[in-house]
């Protein structure tokens, strides 16, 4: 069996109207966006999993 290489590429310049097209994309749950939260006294692990290669997607630190 043959897998798919489908790659996703995005851009770092972006118009304020893609910027607000991608919002409503995500509210619509259209799409949706991959990410761990964590807490920010967890930090040291944080830069430790991302160093190590562990982290799989965005870590968000909630600073509450």
């Amino acid at each position: 069996m043959i897998s798919l290489e489908l790659r996703i590429v995005g851009s770092y310049v972006a118009s304020r109207q893609d910027a607000i097209e991608a919002v409503n994309l995500v509210a619509d749950e259209q799409v949706r966006p991959k990410f761990t939260l964590d807490q920010l006294v967890n930090l040291p692990d944080v830069f430790q999993r991302m160093q190590a290669g562990q982290a799989r997607t965005r870590v968000v630190l909630d600073c509450r």
